[in-house]
């Protein structure tokens, strides 16, 4: 790629840039702090000769040393704290407009992992909050052997599965799943037998073993109640939850969800949930109403379509994590004690209410979008009376 261009040429990048960093909500004392940062980094780029198309992450640790004794015409020594972020973002700007400048590639998304992640996603269409974690599980596998996939054996397999089930016994079926995927797509590669798949042991288990996490009623009730719809904060905060506690969504669903989805006249919204199967669900009158209060208090997003979005600039999408503070914030406002504290907990909690004013198990699991009902039947067991009626009767023996 070419260096840093002249004063001439980069003008358009920082016009670009100045317009996004408008869109994206910042305000204009801001933008022109982050411009003057950007020009300072176009005029130290051309003053080395450095090309754009290196790793971002080398490229702001570079700057940043150079700021600290720099004597550029266009460098201000009072923009020091947010010279790094604003750099930043001006580098990921070039990327966008195709300038060459490169992104980093994440840890998800290098090498083998990376190959891995997008293979899943080609042929099965998994999300990236998922690859993610299946990532994760298996930078671990390739830890146990150095990255060497030669080395990727019956023994070690079994011994990372049964390693990893000891230390995390929640997630044995889900690591046996991961591997199984790996391993056949190394396979589809030529980089493993295809046989290896059936080294990955199963790990014993009892399902519905565990009893669901969950928060009584009147918990959920000050949860909601913590939040200040008269704020802008606040009222997102409340929406977000009472789709939660009333509707029973998860995570994902809420961060998913488009102004699109909501049918104001039907009185319904529709959720993509797992494997991306879209589902109409009814819109209760009190989320509905929270809803309709965050979004006169939402910002105007350029090209953003999402119903909940991040308060601080640059302005995108509720991410999980962000879902996650939103439930910590408001259960630490609300003095709530959790078992947990995802949005699993108030889905959860939602199922048990219901089970308890005597839905059905049919019924809840219709709500929670639950392909089988006896995933539901877990609920039944924080409720002696309907686990009396679930159990079955101990088979009489026949006298010898």
């Amino acid at each position: 790629m070419a260096a840093a261009q002249t004063e001439d040429g980069t003008q358009p990048w920082l016009d670009s840039f100045g317009r996004w960093l408008q869109q994206a909500g910042f305000t204009a004392g801001t933008v022109q702090k982050h411009l003057a940062v950007a020009s300072h980094v176009l005029t130290w780029a051309a003053s080395q000769r450095l090309a754009l198309d290196g790793d971002i992450r080398a490229l702001l640790d570079a700057f940043v040393r150079h700021r600290r004794h720099c004597h550029c015409p266009r460098g201000r020594r009072g923009l020091t704290e947010v010279a790094r972020p604003a750099a930043g973002l001006f580098l990921a700007h070039l990327h966008r407009l195709g300038v060459g400048v490169a992104e980093p590639a994440s840890r998800e998304e290098s090498g083998l992992t990376g190959a891995f992640a997008q293979w899943m996603q080609a042929h099965r269409g998994a999300r990236s909050s998922t690859l993610k974690h299946y990532c994760r599980i298996i930078r671990g596998l390739m830890r146990l052997v150095d990255g060497r996939v030669a080395d990727l054996n019956a023994v070690t397999i079994r011994s990372f599965v049964v390693t990893r089930a000891q230390c995390y016994p929640r997630e044995a079926a889900k690591v046996r799943t991961v591997l199984r995927a790996f391993l056949r797509f190394l396979a589809a590669g030529g980089l493993v037998p295809a046989t290896l798949v059936d080294a990955v042991p199963v790990v014993a288990g009892w399902r519905l073993a565990a009893l669901p996490r969950h928060l009584p009623p009147e918990a959920v009730h000050r949860l909601i109640a913590s939040c200040d719809a008269r704020t802008r904060s606040g009222a997102r905060d409340r929406a977000v939850l009472l789709l939660f506690s009333r509707l029973g969504l998860r995570a994902g669903e809420a961060t998913g969800l488009r102004l699109s989805n909501l049918d104001w006249d039907g009185g319904t919204l529709t959720v993509s949930g797992k494997s991306r199967r879209a589902v109409k669900l009814p819109l209760p009158q009190d989320v509905g109403d929270a809803i309709l209060a965050w979004l006169r208090h939402r910002p105007a997003a350029h090209g953003l379509d999402q119903v909940f979005l991040r308060l601080r600039p640059p302005l995108g999408p509720l991410s999980s994590s962000g879902i996650m503070s939103i439930i910590a914030k408001a259960m630490a406002g609300a003095g709530v004690q959790s078992p947990s504290h995802g949005a699993h907990v108030l889905r959860h909690s939602l199922a048990c209410d219901l089970l308890r004013h005597g839905a059905s198990l049919e019924t809840i699991a219709a709500l929670l979008r639950h392909r089988s009902v006896e995933t539901t039947t877990i609920y039944a067991k924080v409720d002696v009376d309907l686990l009396a009626e679930v159990a079955q009767p101990w088979p009489e023996m026949s006298p010898c």
